[in-house]
C-alpha cells in the first residue's frame, strides 16, 4: 500500500491552538539525546555526516518550511521494493518521534509546533498487478487443456505437465493460494516479471514461444539429450544451454524441421487424446473445491439434491452431507462426461 504522511506547519491563529511557531523549521532536533538532521532529500543524519554532506549540496528540511502554514506530503510504498521507499520510511519514523510533533488527532498542545496527518491509498503497482492477474486467469480460462500443457511446459518443463490432468494444471497456472511471503502459487501470476512474460513475450510473439516450448518438449522427452557437457542430437553436440540449444535451432532450420519438429509432433498426438473432452476447468475448480463448511446446511441440503443424493432433506449432521456430497461428485467424474462434470 502508499503510505501518505502530511507534515503541516503549526499557523498563527492568536489563540495559541495549534502552538506558537517560533522562527524557521531548521531539521535538526534531538531524539532520545541523540542530534539527528533532517535532509529535504528524506534521509536522516547525525550532525557530523550532515556536515560533510553539506559540502556536496545537502539541504536541510526546513527549506521546505520557509512560510507559515508550509506543509509537505511524503509517499512511500510500504512494500518497500525500492532503496527510496525504505528511505522514505525510516525518514517518517524518525521525524514522528520529535518531541515538537503531534498527531492531529491528538489535542492541540503549545509545545507541539507540527502537525503530523497519516493515512494510505491503493498502490498503483498493486493495482496494476491485480489487474494482470485477472486478465491472465481470464486466458486460463478460455485455453484447452493441450494449451495449458504448452505454456507450462514454456515456463516449466521439469513440471511434467503432459502427466498432469486438466484441473491439475489449471490449479498449477492460476492457484490463487499465496505463501508466507504473499507470493501466489500459481506458476502464470507469481509476480509481475512472470505476467509480464505471460503477456508481453509468450503472447506477443506466439512464433517464438511455439519455437522454444517444441525445444523444451524436446529436451524433457528426451529428443535432445542432455549430458554432462550439455545437450546432444545423437552424438552431436548443440550447445550448453537450453538458450544456446533455441541459437543452434534457428542456425540449423532442417534439423529443427525434419528431425524434432515432427518427433515432438509425435507425442503431442498422445496428449491431445487425453484432453478430457476440453471440460470447462474453471467450472470443475469452482464445483469440486468449494469451502462447503461454511455453506449453509440449507444450500447444502440443496446441492445434495441436485446431485441426486436421496433423503437428505432431514439430515443434521453437516459433516456427513459433505461426505456424501463429495462421494457423489467423484463418482460423476470417474465417467469423465460434460454432462455429469460441469453445470
Amino acid at each position: 500500500m502508499i503510505q501518505k504522511v502530511i507534515i503541516k506547519r503549526a499557523t498563527m491563529k492568536g489563540d495559541g491552538s495549534e502552538g506558537n511557531p517560533k522562527g524557521l523549521f531548521y531539521g535538526r532536533f534531538k531524539i532520545n539525546g541523540i542530534e539527528k538532521t533532517f535532509t529535504e532529500d528524506f534521509e536522516v543524519m547525525n550532525t557530523d555526516d550532515f556536515e560533510k554532506a553539506k559540502e556536496r549540496g545537502k539541504r536541510m528540511l526546513f527549506h521546505k518550511f520557509e512560510r507559515f502554514g508550509d506543509n509537505i506530503t511524503i509517499t512511500y510504498d510500504d512494500d518497500l521494493e525500492k532503496q527510496i521507499d525504505k528511505q522514505k520510511k525510516n525518514f517518517c519514523t524518525e521525524l514522528l518521534k520529535m518531541p515538537e510533533m503531534r498527531d492531529i488527532d491528538s489535542p492541540p498542545s503549545h509545545k507541539c509546533y507540527w502537525v503530523v496527518e497519516s493515512g494510505n491509498e491503493v498502490s498503483v503497482r498493486r493495482a496494476s498487478k491485480i489487474m494482470k492477474t485477472v486478465k491472465i486467469l481470464n486466458i486460463l480460462i478460455g485455453m484447452s487443456y493441450k494449451e495449458r500443457i504448452n505454456i507450462c511446459f514454456y515456463f516449466a518443463p521439469h513440471l511434467e505437465p503432459n502427466k498432469k490432468n486438466n484441473s491439475e494444471l489449471f490449479t498449477i497456472l492460476g492457484d490463487l493460494k499465496t505463501d508466507a511471503k504473499g507470493i501466489h502459487n500459481g506458476l502464470l501470476i507469481q509476480d509481475e516479471a512472470r505476467m509480464d512474460a505471460v503477456l508481453n513475450v509468450y503472447y506477443k510473439n506466439t512464433e517464438e514461444s511455439q519455437f522454444r516450448t517444441t525445444i523444451y518438449k524436446a529436451i524433457e522427452w528426451g529428443i535432445i539429450n542432455l549430458e554432462t557437457k550439455g545437450y546432444y542430437i545423437n552424438a552431436e553436440y548443440i550447445g550448453g544451454d537450453k538458450e544456446a540449444v533455441v541459437v543452434y535451432m534457428k542456425n540449423n532450420p532442417q534439423i529443427f524441421e525434419n528431425f524434432v519438429l515432427p518427433k515432438v509432433a509425435q507425442k503431442d498426438i498422445v496428449i491431445q487424446g487425453d484432453d478430457m473432452e476440453k471440460v470447462n476447468a474453471a467450472k470443475f475448480e469452482l464445483r469440486h473445491n468449494v469451502d462447503r463448511e461454511s455453506k449453509p446446511l440449507e444450500d447444502l441440503r440443496a446441492e445434495a439434491k441436485e446431485l441426486g443424493i436421496k433423503n437428505t432433506s432431514n439430515s443434521w449432521d453437516k459433516g456427513k452431507l459433505i461426505e456424501k456430497i463429495k462421494a457423489k461428485i467423484a463418482e460423476n467424474i470417474s465417467s469423465n462426461t460434460i454432462a455429469e462434470i460441469a453445470d
